[in-house]
């Protein structure tokens, strides 16, 4: 009975919009679940952003009404409601900085949501989400530059599908081919080497072994590694190729800045012959060097994932997996002139292709994650790369340098059409 006064108070908002000029949607979202293993009533929709009217807070989307609402706490069937009582499609207004967050089984406890970030996703002893969830982000508040993007840049936990019409009028289709099966085999399969073992801690499950999520490398938190050793092991991950590979002594090398294809800006890059200094000459003579961006003997209790200081006890291993370029950072990593190399530089050491000297070598994903000589891999977003709609996808920030991201760009009034392909349990014992 709920879903129908909903469907009816909808026709009603938009008459009144009508009849009164007020703005009209921004677009539509048309929610459907394709798993057969899970009930319509168990799962769980809201929308958070900010506000274009009143940026400085969050806001929710009311399904009853259309309209936005300060966000001042979670609560069941007031910020979120179940995916069998909304309709067909649902009218976004203009909203900022937004997520569309989907919990699965149950919905989100009161006090875990935090308007801005939501719930945590570290593990469940940590007070990480006891449930699956996941999200996707979008940004309304400007009309031309209205985008959506499926993102695991903080972790992977179900898979869906987004299908619309971009900007240029054509069909696309963004999400991930991997059922929630498939997907956590991927991430168990990871080859174990000494190397390699702190992939395995990356699991997030619940007390009967179901899987509820497997955490990004740059979101885990410390806490989050049974031990420190497989901390370390994480955080010391690039040190090896980037001494032997990126930092070669002597090496010279030609790349793209950030900002390619919309504009061909070659850099130059050269190492030192004791290979503990890089510098790059950009396309317009600004001229800067890097030492080595390795700390194997940090103190992590205390500097994990810090980026302010010096470089003693800045945690580059969060840098280079988050692509962390902030103003804390010191010398060159915290210059404006430098960011657009030094993002194509990080990026490239997670792709594993920062190591080869061609501009075009750094561009092309069949090189990606160890495909290339010489190349390094990086296992998570290779396995997201690699089961994602045409290869594009967010495994990391700025997966956008090169156009290797999974944003959309589209127009108003566009009908965007969710499909949760896959979002049922998974227990850790099944093979």
């Amino acid at each position: 009975m709920k879903s129908k006064t909903i469907i009816i108070t909808y026709f009603l908002f938009a008459l009144l919009l009508s009849l009164f000029g007020c703005k009209p949607p921004t677009c539509y979202f048309s929610l459907k679940n394709v798993d057969s293993t899970v009930s319509k009533d168990s799962i769980f929709v809201c929308i958070v952003g900010l506000n274009p009217a009143d940026s400085l807070h969050y806001s929710y989307l009311d399904f009853e009404t259309g309209q936005l609402r300060k966000f001042t706490g979670y609560k069941s069937n007031v910020t979120s409601m179940p995916l069998s009582q909304l309709p067909d499609s649902i009218p976004v207004p203009a909203i900022q900085s937004a997520r569309l967050y989907v919990a699965v089984g149950k919905d989100f406890d009161s006090t875990e949501f935090a308007a801005g970030s939501g719930p945590s996703m570290s593990q469940v002893k940590n007070g990480g989400a006891n449930n699956i969830f996941d999200f996707i982000e979008f940004d309304t508040h400007a009309e031309g530059s209205y985008n959506i993007n499926s993102t695991n840049v903080d972790m992977y936990a179900i898979t869906y599908t987004m299908q619309l019409t971009d900007q240029n009028g054509q069909q696309v289709t963004r999400g991930l081919t991997g059922n929630r099966q498939t997907m956590y085999n991927a991430f168990k399969s990871i080859p174990a080497s000494d190397t390699t073992a702190w992939y395995s801690q990356l699991f997030v499950t619940d007390k009967q072994g179901n899987y509820l999520r497997f955490l990004a490398p740059q979101q885990t938190a410390y806490a989050d590694f049974s031990d420190t050793g497989a901390a370390r092991q994480m955080d010391n991950y690039f040190n090896h190729y980037l001494k032997n590979e990126v930092f070669s002594p002597g090496r010279k090398f030609l790349f793209y800045d950030k900002l390619y294809p919309s504009s061909i800006n070659v850099d130059t890059g050269s190492v030192n012959k004791s290979g503990d200094t890089l510098t790059v000459k950009t396309s317009n003579g600004n001229t800067f060097s890097i030492g080595l961006p390795v700390n194997p003997g940090i103190n992590l209790a205390e500097n994990w994932h810090n980026v302010a200081g010096q470089a003693s006890t800045i945690d580059w291993g969060f840098v280079i997996w988050g692509n962390a370029l902030v103003s804390t950072l010191p010398g060159a990593w915290a210059s404006d002139s430098a960011q657009n190399a030094l993002l194509s530089l990080t990026i490239s050491i997670c792709r594993g292709v920062a190591s080869l000297n061609k501009p075009d070598d750094w561009i092309h994903s069949s090189n990606y994650f160890g495909a290339a000589p010489g190349g390094f891999t990086e296992y998570y977003g290779k396995i997201i790369h690699q089961y994602a709609f045409d290869g594009l996808a967010y495994a990391y920030s700025y997966d956008d340098v090169y156009s290797k991201n999974s944003s959309v760009y589209f127009n108003k009034g566009t009908n965007i059409h969710i499909n949760f392909t896959s979002i049922g349990s998974v227990n850790s014992s099944h093979p």
